[in-house]
């Protein structure tokens, strides 16, 4: 009898604690998340130092050679430490197409394996980009503490961009996500990362993605 009653107060103890523990787990995935964004924004500096100021471009275009440029992350993954014969932000798992994104790029609060190139855990502002060029300059932009660069992302292929993230009102294209307890994470071009409620992100385009004229912000 006894040893039921021991039984029961364990039993309740966990019921109660359980919730606390779940909660005090996901905060740590996203304080790994924050960390993540801000050393990802320490590599971007260190890439706009050897190009002159200017940002990785969102998404990859097709080169006056005929080659892929790249995305922000195959820009990037050179300064993260990842061997020179290991330079691919992702790392295929398999002959189905299964892959994981390597070290900064890995989000702690996603499911891991993913479909090869359907899904990104960080996606760039698809509105950093001046018209005509490959990224945006660095050193000229305006309100950088106030214009998001890099956030967590949902995307898979039923939605219109991969490696870029548009507004909240664009429907059916790739968007910041709230998965930490209902928070995203979210990296500024002053290199300052953050956690936000959905309240805090705009609906519509304003300093914060940055699709201004380009007057307005340079």
């Amino acid at each position: 009898m006894e040893l039921l009653v021991v039984i029961a107060i364990i039993a309740i103890l966990a019921a109660l604690l359980l919730p606390a523990l779940t909660s005090a787990r996901e905060r740590g995935k996203s304080i790994t998340c924050v960390n993540n964004l801000k050393q990802l924004g320490a590599c971007t500096t260190f890439y706009c130092d050897d190009n002159s100021g200017w940002l990785p471009r969102p998404g990859q275009l097709i080169g006056s050679d005929g080659k892929p440029t790249g995305q922000w992350q195959d820009h990037l993954i050179a300064y993260t430490g990842v061997p020179l014969k290991d330079r691919c932000w992702q790392e295929v798992l398999n002959t189905s197409g299964e892959y994981l994104p390597k070290k900064l790029f890995d989000c702690p609060s996603t499911s891991g394996v993913i479909p090869y190139g359907e899904d990104h855990d960080y996606g760039r502002n698809a509105y950093n980009t001046i018209s005509g060029k490959n990224g945006d300059f660095l050193p000229k932009i305006r309100y950088a503490s106030r214009r998001v660069y890099l956030g967590d992302i949902f995307n898979d292929s039923s939605l219109t961009g991969s490696s870029a993230f548009y507004n909240l009102s664009m429907a059916g294209y790739s968007q910041l996500t709230f998965r930490h307890a209902g928070l995203v994470n979210i990296l500024y071009l002053d290199g300052h990362a953050v956690s936000r409620v959905r309240p805090a992100i705009p609906v519509k385009n304003d300093y914060f993605y940055g699709d201004w004229p380009e007057s307005n912000y340079y």
